[in-house]
């Protein structure tokens, strides 16, 4: 004779999970992966539009000065990006952060960063544990920062006049 167990499907009447897998059909299960597709793929571009959107105002702000922008993705946990505008004597004048593991993380200031010159702003992203995604999209943007400074000063260099010690 069935215990009361068997009957309600297994302990506190929830079945097994097998159960449940096996009862659905495959079409059911290829329209609910191409329902999650479709909205996943959507989710990426409204979040491709923010980016591009923050990054177009950004670089308004940046026309004097240098505009970095560094990442950090994670697997498992949240990834960060970080877009920094500077002056041209490289001191912070803006520092956005986006931080999440969704497609609904937006950009936020960071006004304890703005007006940090980039060596206070990296000695203040290496108190920060070493593997965080803030400290690892911001040292990406200052590299970035200074590889652009580099190669304007190199290209303004090659475009001065040389001298004629004639």
């Amino acid at each position: 004779m069935p215990n009361a167990a068997s009957k309600t499907g297994g302990r506190n009447g929830v079945g097994n999970l097998s159960d449940f897998f096996s009862s659905l059909s495959l079409e059911k299960l290829l329209i609910v992966f191409v329902v999650l597709w479709i909205t996943q793929g959507i989710g990426v571009w409204f979040q491709s539009r923010s980016y591009t959107s923050e990054m177009k105002k950004l670089q308004g702000n940046s026309s004097l000065g240098f505009l970095g922008v560094g990442h950090s993705r994670r697997r498992w946990r949240a990834g960060s990006i970080v877009m920094i505008v500077t002056d041209i004597n490289l001191k912070v004048s803006k520092f956005r952060l986006m931080r999440g593991i969704t497609i609904f993380t937006k950009f936020a200031d960071q006004p304890e960063f703005v007006d940090l010159g980039l060596d206070d702003l990296q000695k203040q992203l290496e108190k920060e544990p070493e593997k965080s995604s803030l400290r690892i999209a911001g040292v990406g943007a200052i590299n970035q920062i200074l590889r652009v400074k580099r190669d304007r000063e190199q290209k303004a260099l090659s475009a001065a006049p040389a001298l004629n010690p004639a």
